[in-house]
């Protein structure tokens, strides 16, 4: 079980281009069972309650390599899937690199 302790080393400023991943429970009825979105924070604040802040651009369950993925739709026409930016607290955001390098976006 998370502490508030574990909590408060995760409450950290997140330079803008650090890649994050976000885990999410898939079900309710199945607590074991996560998804996973990841994505670019873009911007990261304090907030007045002492909370980091970030809004983070995501692009789904994985990485963009290129220009964004393009679906054919039933009956004609394409899908594109685009990015789209949500705003989480740091601490419920699991670090995996950097477009700058090094850890924990700086």
């Amino acid at each position: 079980m998370e502490t508030a302790d574990d909590f408060d080393a995760r409450n950290v400023f997140l330079r803008p281009g650090t890649k994050v991943r976000l885990d999410s429970l898939q079900s309710d009825d199945d607590p074991a069972v996560t998804i996973s979105e990841y994505g670019v924070v873009v911007h990261c604040w304090l907030d007045k309650h002492h909370f980091y802040q970030c809004f983070v651009t995501f692009f789904g369950d994985a990485f963009p390599e290129g220009s964004p993925k393009i679906e054919e739709l039933e009956g004609g026409g394409e899908a594109w899937y685009l990015p789209y930016t949500l705003s989480y607290a740091s601490a419920s955001l699991q670090v995996v690199g950097s477009l700058w390098g090094g850890e924990r976006g700086g």
